[in-house]
Formats: C-alpha cells, sequence, structure tokens
C-alpha cells in the first residue's frame, strides 16, 4: 500500500486483518507481530472461559483493533489508558495498544473477557459477584509457552490494602446494582468485590460454586443467596481473618494450542480509511474533541468512498455522519435500501434514519424482517426488528427476534429492556423483572444518572403491575432481585 502526500504515517502503515474463531483483529503491527497478538488473544479467551467448564462456545466474535504503539493509541484516545473492552451496544468491541507483540495490559483483557464470558453462564450477576470474579481472575499468568494458566493469586501488596483500607459488609455491596457509589468510593467496591469473591471460592467453595449454579439458572441472585447460604453469617471480621493467614489455593490449568488463524490479509486502503472514521465516531470525549472526530471520521469515509464509491458500509457510515435534520437523509435512506437490501450494516442505518414514526414502521419492519431472516446471527438487526414490532404493538411476533438478540447478545442494555418490555407487555411478570434487574446490573459506573434512573423506573412501573395483576388474581406479589 503506496502512502499518499496527505497521509500521516499512521494512515501510511500496511494493516492487517486475522480472523480466528473468536476474534476479529485489525492492526498496524508487523505481521509477526499481528500473528502473535490473535495467539495470544485466543491464549486469554481459552484461559477465561475454562474454569466455567462449559460446553460450546458463546456465538460471537470480538472486534480487536490493535495499535502497535502509544504514540498511535494517542491519536484515538486517552494517552492514559492502554485500552478497553466494551459491550458496545450488541458488539464485543477491544481496543488496545500493542507493546513489542504482546499486549500491554494483559490484565484488562482478562478482566472484560471474563465479564463477556460470564455472562453467557450466569446472565443475572448481582455488581459485587461480577465485579469480584473479574478482579479474581485478572490476576491470571501463563507459563510454559502459554501452554499453563494460574489464576486466583491475592498478591501481599492487595492483602495488605484491603486490611489497611478496610472491606466493606458484603450487604453494602448487595446495594451496588441500584444504589451506586460515588467516584471517591468506587476503588474500595471493587477491592472489597475481589476479597469476598476471594474468601468465599475458597472458604466456602462448595456453597458458593452452589450458588453460582442457582444464578445459571435463571433464578434471581437474591433468592439464590437464601438458598444457599441461608442464615450462614458473611461477617468483616471472619474475611479479615482470612485475609491475615492468607491461606487459599490457586487454579493451574493445562491449556490446548490456540486454534489457528481462519485467515489473514491487508485491509485496502478503503478498508483502513472506514476503520479509523469507525474509530473515531467512537471515540469518547468532551464535545468539542467529538466534533473534531466526527469532522475527522466524515473526511475518512469521503476518501473510502473515492476507492469504492459503491460500498454498502461506507455509504451506511456515510449516512450516520449525516446530521438528522438533514433534508436529504430521508431520501438517501431509501436509495440505499433499496442498493443494499441485505447488507446488515446498511439496513440498520436505513431503519434508524426511519425511526420508530408510526408512518415509518410498515418500511421499516419490512426492511428488518428480510434482513433479519438473511442474517439471523445478527444481534442488531434482531434487536431492531424485535423493537419494530412493539412499535407497532405486536408484542407476539417481538418474542422471537428478541429472544434470538439475548442469545446472542445477554450482556446488552439494549436487549435485556427490549426483552423485559416485551415480557411485560405479554405479562410475563417474573421474566419482566429479571430482564430489567440483569439490564440494570450490566450499567457501568460511567453512565449517566439520568439513564440509571430511568431503567430503575421502569422497573418500578414493572413492579405495580405485576402486583396489581397479583392482587387482582388473588395471589400474592413477590419481591425479586437483590
Amino acid at each position: 500500500m503506496r502512502p499518499r502526500k496527505d497521509c500521516t504515517p499512521h494512515e501510511a502503515d500496511t494493516w492487517w486483518r486475522i480472523e480466528t474463531p473468536h476474534f476479529v483483529l485489525r492492526t498496524n503491527q508487523s505481521l509477526e507481530q499481528a500473528r502473535q497478538t490473535a495467539r495470544l488473544l485466543e491464549v486469554y479467551r481459552m484461559a477465561m472461559w475454562a474454569p466455567w467448564k462449559q460446553d460450546g462456545e458463546p456465538p460471537i466474535r470480538a472486534d480487536t483493533v490493535v495499535l502497535r504503539s502509544r504514540e498511535h493509541w494517542a491519536e484515538l484516545y486517552d494517552p492514559r489508558t492502554p485500552g478497553f473492552v466494551q459491550w458496545a451496544h450488541t458488539e464485543v468491541v477491544i481496543r488496545m495498544a500493542a507493546d513489542f507483540g504482546r499486549l500491554s495490559d494483559s490484565s484488562l483483557l482478562a478482566h472484560e473477557l471474563t465479564h463477556f464470558l460470564s455472562l453467557f453462564v450466569l446472565r443475572n450477576q448481582p455488581r459485587w459477584l461480577a465485579e469480584g470474579l473479574a478482579r479474581f481472575m485478572e490476576t491470571a499468568t501463563l507459563h510454559d509457552g502459554d501452554r499453563r494458566v494460574e489464576l486466583g493469586e491475592l498478591p501481599h501488596d492487595e492483602r495488605v490494602r484491603m486490611l489497611t483500607q478496610g472491606v466493606l459488609p458484603l450487604e453494602e455491596l448487595w446495594a451496588w446494582d441500584t444504589h451506586p457509589p460515588s467516584r471517591e468510593d468506587l476503588g474500595r467496591y471493587y477491592m472489597s468485590a475481589w476479597a469476598w469473591v476471594h474468601y468465599l471460592h475458597n472458604a466456602h467453595r462448595a456453597s458458593f460454586a452452589a450458588f453460582q449454579q442457582r444464578l445459571a439458572s435463571g433464578i434471581a441472585p437474591a433468592q439464590a443467596w437464601r438458598e444457599v447460604f441461608g442464615q450462614t453469617p458473611m461477617t468483616v471480621a471472619a474475611l479479615k481473618d482470612y485475609l491475615e493467614y492468607a491461606r487459599y489455593s490457586v487454579y493451574v490449568l493445562n491449556l490446548p494450542q490456540p486454534p489457528a488463524p481462519l485467515s489473514e490479509g491487508t485491509l485496502s486502503a478503503a478498508e483502513v480509511h472506514l476503520l479509523r472514521a469507525r474509530l473515531r465516531m467512537s471515540s469518547p470525549g468532551v464535545p468539542p474533541a467529538q466534533q473534531a472526530r466526527l469532522e475527522a471520521a466524515t473526511r475518512d469515509v469521503r476518501e473510502a468512498l473515492r476507492h469504492t464509491p459503491d460500498s454498502a458500509e461506507a455509504l451506511a457510515l456515510a449516512l450516520r455522519l449525516l446530521p438528522a435534520e438533514a433534508p436529504e437523509r430521508l431520501t438517501r435512506a431509501r436509495e440505499l435500501a433499496a442498493r443494499a437490501p441485505e447488507h446488515p450494516e446498511a439496513v440498520l442505518a436505513v431503519a434508524d434514519t426511519l425511526g420508530l414514526a408510526p408512518e415509518h414502521l410498515r418500511e421499516r419492519e419490512a426492511l428488518l424482517r428480510r434482513a433479519a431472516r438473511q442474517s439471523p446471527g445478527d444481534a442488531s438487526l434482531q434487536l431492531a426488528l424485535a423493537r419494530t414490532y412493539l412499535a407497532m404493538e405486536r408484542p407476539a411476533n417481538a418474542q422471537a427476534p428478541a429472544l434470538r438478540a439475548l442469545k446472542l447478545a445477554p450482556w446488552s442494555v439494549e436487549v435485556l429492556t427490549t426483552n423485559a418490555a416485551v415480557h411485560s407487555t405479554l405479562g410475563h411478570c417474573e421474566a419482566a423483572l429479571a430482564a430489567q434487574h440483569a439490564a440494570i446490573g450490566t450499567l457501568s459506573e460511567r453512565v449517566a444518572q439520568e439513564v440509571r434512573n430511568q431503567l430503575l423506573d421502569t422497573l418500578a412501573e414493572y413492579e405495580r403491575k405485576c402486583a396489581a395483576g397479583a392482587v387482582k388474581a388473588g395471589g400474592t406479589p413477590r419481591g425479586h432481585g437483590a
């Protein structure tokens, strides 16, 4: 790929795309380093999945971009962080900087992969358990040429910090889902969750496993805890004794050879521009910086269209970058729908442009139904179709695509709340409450309080509706969640 005169050195790099069974990696590392990174991603996935002892695999591949240096990283993201893993809508997105062919922060990768993978097993996790398990698993260390992994170490300095700062009572951690801590207290919550999970795993191993088995079967967290632990006291004093004497075991797991790549190749000039546009569009920032990124993304999309004028992907991104009030937006959306009626990204861009206005619902439903039938493994299409049926007041039709989206993306707040709405509309109270609780439990501390309050208000509405239905039927309302 020859650099043009107006390219930065970063843009002039050769970019590699390597697909493995569980990752789609795009990187500007050298080919040798790219192969090492792809292998390491698969090794960590195996290490994080092995303790669950589950048959089968999560039905999704993570969209992964690894930039070869912190300098390149700083062009797009906060230079103070080495990377992040997000469950973006219905995708798993990994963005990281690299260091000499190894991922620069493998503990971050282990932590976030644990969050992602555990949701395919424990779909309704209380927040303290989710974060405690992730901190427990991020201690993974690889040995013997990445063929053996050790998990569950509790470093001496961390134990000292836990004892010095003091861990929170488990009762306070149970409230994490609905009453998130302040930024000042957040570190202590993460530390305490790790301490409690470490303690329960080692001092109450059989009961802790039984608790997780009940969560896996769909039982609400508070009920699952009562069924297993009953009146067993969980005191800070007992946890402190455990931390002082540090008697625990470490997982040692042998790993098979990671799977070989399915394909590898270079990105074209158009594909590099589209990738950069996507990275800019998804990069967080304050409004002035965000506006500058969107303007740069628009230039990248124009360059991509200069190379490939008929690219459905580029046309879809161009449509998304148009201002919402642009008068030509609807016309261009319909032109794109006619040109690429089965291209998932194009269809979703058109559906978003049509929105949920009553006059566009039939057009939107026909478009999405065709695309969802052609791409049954696309969670975003299934979700958009379910939402369309809800807007059309056809919840029975919404149920199947909503459940398909849930199987594909159980971490997604949008998918969980849509399933809750479908169940509530159909009168499935238990399922609606469980899905809404799970959605609230997946929110991060970065989510605006307004969004959290909206989900809590909807939960309260579902609870009132269920209570009224139970009283009308002569039953007794029951509580849910933690």
